[in-house]
């Protein structure tokens, strides 16, 4: 879910929420095991609706994978962007408020 979201922040330019969510689990991850997640915005339905994708990797396997559809908000604003991300704003600006 958090990659899914993260996938419509930077790649969508709006942070959104889930609103449905399916997810697949294929392998084990042990206890100490280093694992590795990517997301990606597999669609965005003119800002209203993103249709995103995730996978978890360890060791060369897919652990679980998950598709999502999620809900821009629409009142996330350079000033909550400050707010919830501290000094770090800056960075994540870049991607979701490129003029500012």
């Amino acid at each position: 879910d958090e990659m899914m979201a993260w996938a419509c922040g930077i790649v969508g330019g709006k942070f959104a929420y889930s609103a449905e969510m399916t997810i697949r689990y294929h392998n084990i991850l042990e206890p100490g095991d280093l694992a590795e997640c990517t997301g990606a915005l597999v669609e965005n339905r003119r800002n209203r609706i993103f249709k995103t994708s995730a996978v978890i990797h360890s060791k060369g396997r897919d652990i679980a994978s998950s598709e999502g559809k999620y809900i821009p908000l629409k009142d996330f604003t350079l000033d909550g962007l400050k707010q919830e991300f501290g000094d770090g704003w800056k960075g994540i600006a870049k991607y979701t408020h490129p003029h500012e």
